[in-house]
């Protein structure tokens, strides 16, 4: 018994002694915010461009400006809209504390020429500072073989607070091009020998012309590919290869053929001109199969 009784102290005076000592050094990690620890997390992060870390209690935020936005990466794409603008990304902002006095938050991209801003300034203040805005990105749909894009956009606030960091938010924002290519092929193909719709995608694919890392198309039609049951209409399309208004290139990412519809469907008048073997470009062409990436 008496044994059982020291080795009972012995746990109370050991589990007593951890706790003191975790008391002492709970405020030495980085995800506390009151520890030395954390304020080094938050200098070495911000020279790495990383704004947080995962911690057992969540995610902690290592970006101290008073700006918040929802998002930390943007990407838009030339497609999705109409023949003039593309799709768009909504993001929210907010402060992150109470400013005392009114805070101008200045959006500022580092390229105009691929997007557009819903708008350009948001204004906060100590009745609103936790009232999220909303402004929107959208991609400008050129007709231009071009590639996607890399652009910037700031968020730079102003504020008579000194309290404040106003230190400025840099967002990264992708933009997709939406052109395309189409290309006749290297083999002629007689009378379906190519082995179906999927042979043939798979031909395409494996052609000469076909741009390394894309994805090439046979444009034809059978029971599962489908461009359009009426005239001109594009209804019940079934694997369609041709995408919504998109402008479609030669393979030598100069030459414009023509730009697809709404529906995906190959506009008239088209820009007509010579292949190597002297015939005009038509949807088919001496048995050679007409390809799309």
């Amino acid at each position: 018994m008496p044994r059982v009784k020291a080795i009972f102290i012995f746990r109370y005076f050991f589990v007593l002694f951890f706790v003191i000592y975790c008391k002492e050094k709970s405020l030495d990690n980085a995800c506390d915010i009151n520890s030395d620890s954390y304020k080094n997390s938050v200098i070495i992060y911000n020279l790495l461009g990383v704004q947080s870390s995962n911690c057992s209690a969540g995610i902690v935020d290592f970006n101290s400006s008073i700006i918040f936005v929802n998002r930390k990466e943007g990407k838009v794409s030339e497609g999705g809209g109409d023949l003039t603008l593309g799709s768009s990304q909504t993001f929210t902002v907010q402060l992150r504390r109470k400013p005392i006095s009114k805070v101008e938050i200045q959006l500022a991209l580092s390229d105009l020429t691929y997007v557009t801003v819903s708008q350009f300034n948001l204004t906060f203040d100590s009745q609103s500072w936790s009232i999220p805005q909303t402004f929107n990105i959208t991609a400008k749909n050129d007709n231009l073989l071009n590639g996607n894009r890399k652009i910037s956009l700031q968020l730079i606030a102003k504020s008579d607070d000194t309290d404040l960091d106003l230190t400025p938010i840099v967002i990264p924002i992708e933009v997709l091009d939406n052109e395309k290519r189409l290309f006749v092929s290297t083999i002629a193909y007689m009378g379906g020998s190519f082995g179906g719709i999927s042979g043939a995608d798979t031909i395409c694919s494996s052609d000469i012309k076909c741009p390394a890392g894309s994805t090439c198309k046979a444009m034809i039609l059978g029971s599962t590919r489908v461009a359009t049951q009426s005239a001109n209409l594009g209804d019940g399309q079934v694997d369609w290869v041709l995408h919504p208004n998109a402008h479609y290139y030669l393979t030598n990412n100069i030459t414009l053929i023509a730009n697809t519809n709404s529906s995906s469907l190959l506009q008239i008048p088209l820009h007509f001109y010579k292949f190597p073997f002297s015939v005009l470009w038509m949807p088919l062409l001496l048995g050679h199969g007409l390809v799309v990436t």
